[in-house]
């Protein structure tokens, strides 16, 4: 049983150590029947935290789900780490019990909660295209990716002058 504590920390650890991305996957072109077919974007959200100790990235897990990877560095003598990583639908719900506990996050939680939004009861994109996902709801998704973006660059709005 997860307890108010046990979120309480895990946002500090989001907050601190974590990060919270809209991105598009590359489309490829697919052939169906013979012809290319148009592809619907596919944006994912995910909720990721890497460290070098990895206990931790074993208790997101344990707690929450999701995978968890081991990183080799390339260069110099530093540590390999784990990284501990959520996605869609599960990263959106996790979101939405640790907002009222995130900090720094906040607001790239509450913009990736909306996107998550726009993915219920929306066709998937089927092979050639066969089932669109309106043009509307494609673009309100780059919005909420360009706006993730930014926040994740430093922008926050309340701030003085909008970056800190």
């Amino acid at each position: 049983m997860i307890v108010e504590t046990d979120l309480a920390y895990v946002a500090g650890i989001i907050d601190g150590e974590g990060s919270i991305v809209i991105y598009q996957r590359p489309m490829k072109k697919i052939i169906h029947h013979g012809k290319y077919g148009d592809r619907t974007p596919k944006h994912e959200l995910n909720v990721s935290v890497g460290m070098t100790d990895r206990k931790i990235p074993y208790y997101l897990k344990d707690l929450f789900g999701g995978s968890v990877c081991g990183v080799t560095q390339r260069s110099g003598n530093r540590k390999p780490f784990w990284k501990w990583s959520v996605t869609g639908q599960r990263a959106s719900d996790l979101l939405k019990r640790l907002l009222p506990f995130l900090k720094t996050k906040a607001l790239q939680a509450q913009t990736a909660i909306v996107f998550q939004d726009t993915k219920k009861n929306n066709p998937k994109g089927g092979a050639g295209g066969s089932k669109q996902v309106p043009k509307e709801i494609i673009n309100k998704r780059i919005e909420l990716m360009e706006i993730n973006k930014r926040l994740n660059g430093g922008y926050d709005p309340e701030f003085m002058g909008g970056y800190y």
